[in-house]
């Protein structure tokens, strides 16, 4: 396995041992009252977010059939008169 240290590459032979070891290091850390209150906000947080979008998309469409009507209604009144014939 390579490193990289300060821009030079250098060969490193770690033992399993070691990545065991760090990995279980780093499992301890891991706080159970936080993760379970992660969890259990976390189907909040997507509802949240998925809500604020789709309240995105309908107030970006409905502005947009509002400028789809001003403009056509600009086109049909600007349009010349039709004359009847007689």
């Amino acid at each position: 396995m390579a490193a990289v240290i300060d821009g030079n590459i250098a060969q490193t032979h770690e033992q399993p041992e070691a990545f065991i070891d760090r990995v279980a290091a780093q499992a301890l850390t891991v706080k159970p009252l936080k993760l379970l209150l992660t969890l259990l906000a976390l189907p909040f947080y997507l509802l949240g977010w998925i809500v604020g979008l789709l309240w995105l998309v309908i107030v970006f469409a409905f502005g947009a059939v509002r400028v789809g009507f001003a403009d056509a209604r600009h086109r049909f009144d600007a349009r010349p008169a039709r004359r009847e014939v007689t």
